[in-house]
């Protein structure tokens, strides 16, 4: 698979109102089992919906818990959002619920 078709996935996924039985976000999950399981409930659920593949995203942790940003200094997160996309760097995708997902300006 191309990177601009693994970027047009994400951007299509990050689009949907709520995880569904094909497609999961995780990020903090280490347990072998766990993520066999996950993955084949998601492989399950897609051949029952009729797609052709379940996707388990895995560190979609937010900005501020990956560059381990205190809570206290959170708008640090959103400046660097914000002058990422002014730099034309990523650009921003519907989320999930309230939130926005940002995919590279090539996506």
């Amino acid at each position: 698979m191309t990177a601009p078709r693994l970027s047009a996935i994400l951007a299509e996924f990050l689009r949907l109102p709520t995880e569904t039985e094909w497609v999961e976000f995780k990020h903090n999950n280490t347990d072998p089992e766990m993520i066999g399981e996950y993955l084949s409930a998601l492989a399950n659920s897609a051949a029952l919906t009729e797609r052709t593949a379940g996707y388990l995203i895995w560190g979609n942790a937010s900005l501020r818990e990956r560059l381990k940003i205190a809570k206290s200094n959170y708008p640090l997160a959103s400046r660097i959002i914000r002058d990422a996309i002014d730099e034309g760097l990523v650009r921003p995708v519907a989320g999930i619920g309230k939130e926005y997902g940002y995919v590279p300006f090539w996506a």
